[in-house]
């Protein structure tokens, strides 16, 4: 009776342990330690899409029969190198399929995007965890394949021309995941995108509300009609 008694609080801790997610191991089921993954379709000329990641015990779905500009909700996956897939929800085929590196104690965007005659990609981006108090945190991403570079100015709504100013994030490649947040005071702005060192050549012109402690992406996409401006919100677990 005496070895019962102590074998079951003992059991109790490890139980909660298991549930408090701080093991490594891999297992992709609990816990802030696991990464956590989200997908988005950016594909301009797919209906819709399915998005899915290797994961513990079978495939994760991120996004399921999802149109343009879904974005999905972050999904706990194993730690490690994880698939991640892209397909025609109509048929199933594989629009793009990478390998990507997923680490504890992180949150992941993936994006899907490019045409069938341009090429399919997808793009990895880590998602920051904290707000500046206060301000709004964007980042800037080109997923549109016809402009190889562009610059992104972000100006008061006001303003009427881009003669004299000067680009807050110049130069962004087609595909680039290395852009950093920026801190803005909550307003509204005019966001306008132009070919990377051509300003008098206007892409997109698009206001947009920033709202104290929010952290957005912007994504200029390429749609089955044109091209426009999408605004991701990046709310994992952001704390003031």
């Amino acid at each position: 009776m005496k070895k019962a008694f102590i074998l079951a609080p003992m059991l109790v801790i490890g139980v909660l342990l298991a549930g408090c997610g701080g093991s490594n191991n891999g297992n992709g089921l609990v816990g802030q330690s696991n990464p956590r993954v989200r997908a988005v379709n950016y594909f301009p000329d797919v209906t819709s899409v399915n998005a899915t990641s290797d994961n513990t015990g079978g495939n994760t779905n991120l996004l399921t029969t999802s149109t343009f500009g879904t974005v999905g909700a972050y999904n706990i996956v194993a730690d490690g190198t994880r698939t991640i897939t892209f397909a025609n929800s109509s048929n199933n085929l594989t629009l793009t399929s990478q390998a990507q590196d997923l680490h504890l104690n992180n949150f992941y965007t993936v994006i899907g995007t490019g045409s069938g005659t341009g090429g399919r990609h997808m793009i990895l981006l880590g998602d920051t965890q904290t707000v500046a108090q206060n301000q709004t945190r964007i980042r800037f991403v080109n997923a549109n394949e016809t402009n190889a570079s562009v610059d992104f100015y972000v100006l008061p709504t006001s303003t009427s021309t881009l003669t004299g100013q000067t680009p807050q994030n110049p130069a962004v490649a087609y595909l680039d995941n290395t852009g950093s947040y920026a801190s803005y005071n909550p307003n509204t702005y005019t966001v306008w995108v132009t070919p990377a060192g051509t300003p008098g050549t206007v892409l997109v012109k698009k206001n947009v509300t920033l709202s104290a402690n929010t952290v957005l992406t912007l994504v200029y996409v390429k749609t089955a009609s044109g091209q426009d401006l999408q605004t991701i919100t990046d709310d994992p677990v952001a704390t003031p």
